[in-house]
């Protein structure tokens, strides 16, 4: 295999995990066959990251190991997806696990070359992730191209690490190094409405670790802006590919409930910017109301009343303090 392409490309992302990144390699490497490789890339930690990798990963030359200064986790992964030599991409962050049964599931799927994505189920719950590798059920794969966009766009869970993306649909996208949060959706969904063929494998894989110092633990005014970002970016797509309307509206009718609810988090009632209000009134014309589910169309109206939502709230953030914080 050392002079052979790696069929698949593992990249993880890592900055000041300590000693989460040792268990998270270890999930990788311990079952991770020849036609795999591992490529750590090391965001500017401080800690004692640097010397956990280096110990684990030399001598093994499946792993690729790169130390870069502080860039964030678009930056780092884009790195990697620079550095990576596989037909077909996944993701780790330096915090969580793979499943042991990860790549036994895995590869007979990629083997195939079939699928531009492959799709799998993750976890915040241990239990329940030590209770699958236990149980370990029939592996149930879906197939069918417009139920799983449609599944997967009403739900708009775009994180990276729940997928494996053949490299060539990915082309010359990359994670937006601009945004330090939602890097994922303005990255994952662009990817689907792009591949001919998905699959999605309903066994749980992948243990994504509750880490109270992670990014996605805390809230920033700047989160505001990344969600706008990704919004906009849905908007633009829709205008120049109008026939992915009816999916991207679910997507960008979660975003805008997502920012809406940042912008009560950090404002203390629902307060838009003139910028962030020109960007409603874009997704106003671009949204549709037919085809989507119940819980959308309720979206979609918040959306047209944005104006009489924005007032009642800022009228019972006056008359009663403190309850901007539990709407």
């Amino acid at each position: 295999m050392m002079n052979e392409k790696p069929i698949l490309s593992i990249i993880m992302a890592t900055h000041n995990n300590g000693i989460l990144v040792s268990d998270a390699i270890m999930s990788v490497i311990n079952n991770m066959p020849d036609a795999c490789e591992l490529i750590v890339i090391n965001d500017g930690s401080t800690d004692d990251s640097d010397s956990i990798i280096r110990e684990i990963t030399q001598n093994n030359d499946r792993i690729h190991y790169h130390y870069q200064s502080q860039s964030g986790v678009s930056a780092a992964r884009n790195r990697g997806i620079a550095m990576s030599q596989g037909e077909y991409l996944a993701f780790i962050d330096g915090d969580d696990l793979y499943s042991a049964d990860f790549f036994n599931i895995i590869m007979p799927v990629l083997e195939g070359q079939r699928y531009d994505i492959i799709a799998y189920e993750s976890t915040r719950s241990l239990d329940d992730f030590i209770a699958a590798q236990k149980n370990r059920p029939q592996n149930i794969i879906e197939t069918d191209r417009a139920e799983i966009l449609r599944k997967t766009f009403r739900a708009s869970h775009w994180q990276v690490w729940s997928r494996i993306f053949r490299k060539e649909v990915i082309g010359d996208d990359r994670f937006p190094e601009t945004i330090s949060y939602y890097e994922d959706v303005s990255f994952t969904p662009f990817q689907y409405v792009k591949s001919s063929n998905i699959c999605k494998i309903n066994s749980v894989l992948y243990y994504y670790r509750d880490n109270k110092f992670s990014v996605t633990g805390m809230h920033q005014e700047n989160d505001i802006h990344d969600m706008a970002y990704a919004l906009e970016k849905f908007i633009n797509n829709v205008r120049e590919h109008e026939d992915t309307a009816p999916l991207m509206t679910m997507a960008m009718l979660n975003c805008y409930v997502e920012m809406r609810k940042k912008t009560r988090k950090m404002r203390g009632y629902y307060n838009f910017s003139a910028e962030e209000i020109a960007l409603i009134n874009n997704l106003k014309e671009v949204s549709l109301y037919k085809n989507i589910d119940k819980k959308h169309k309720k979206f979609y109206l918040r959306i047209k009343l944005y104006q009489l939502d924005l007032l009642f709230s800022r009228l019972k953030h006056r008359l009663l303090p403190g309850s901007g914080e539990k709407m």
